[in-house]
């Protein structure tokens, strides 16, 4: 069950580490850290997610890549 008092960040590094992907949720902390700083000393705001169907097949950043039901999920706990 998610913790609501965590941030969607924090909810979607949870999903990631429980669905044994440990290296793409590390990398999504350590790409979070980056743009906290950035949204404080830039006011940056836009984020990127890599998404494919199939992402073990993908030509080019399949490791880091959500599937369609990963993104799906991450956007509905988004809201968006």
């Amino acid at each position: 069950m998610a913790n609501k008092n965590k941030s969607d960040r924090e909810r979607l590094i949870d999903d990631q580490i429980e669905k044994g992907k440990e290296e793409v949720a590390q990398k999504n902390i350590e790409l979070g850290k980056v743009i906290e700083e950035l949204e404080e000393r830039d006011g940056i705001v836009d984020k990127i997610v890599e998404f494919h169907p199939e992402p073990e097949k993908a030509l080019s950043d399949g490791e880091q890549s959500l599937n369609f039901s990963e993104f799906e999920e991450m956007m509905k706990k988004l809201a968006i």
